[in-house]
């Protein structure tokens, strides 16, 4: 059985985006356990126009944007199957301890999605 854990990180933030980045490929009990690669997926802009004045000035105007970058990790997690056998709740444990643990090292401005399935190799 074979566990990927799917991540969609989105940020407002480029440089929160480069350090979850970084701290993906520093983090050592992550990358003991765990492979991973990223995806880049396409920035969103979102644009607004503001009227500074609505009642003599109607020309006058204000631009906004907003820019949300977004990346997609796959966590393919690699730990031994003997250990799985002799206890089957091992391995479970071990991913989410390993996860939760670095979710605690996340900025707070990053919104992470986080996604698991199980494929049964035959």
């Amino acid at each position: 059985m074979k566990t990927i854990y799917q991540l969609k990180i989105s940020t407002n933030n480029i440089t929160s985006l480069l350090f979850l980045e970084a701290l993906f490929s520093s983090y050592l009990p992550l990358k003991k356990y765990f492979k991973f690669f990223s995806v880049a997926l396409p920035k969103k802009v979102k644009k607004f126009v503001l009227i500074k004045s609505p009642h003599v000035n109607k020309k006058s105007k204000e631009h906004f944007q907003i820019s949300t970058y977004q990346r997609l990790f796959y966590l393919t997690c690699h730990l031994s199957d003997k250990n799985a056998e002799s206890n089957p709740y091992l391995k479970e444990f071990l991913e989410e301890k390993i996860l939760k643990v670095f979710f605690h090292k996340i900025p707070s401005d990053v919104n992470v999605v986080l996604r698991k399935t199980t494929h049964h190799l035959s």
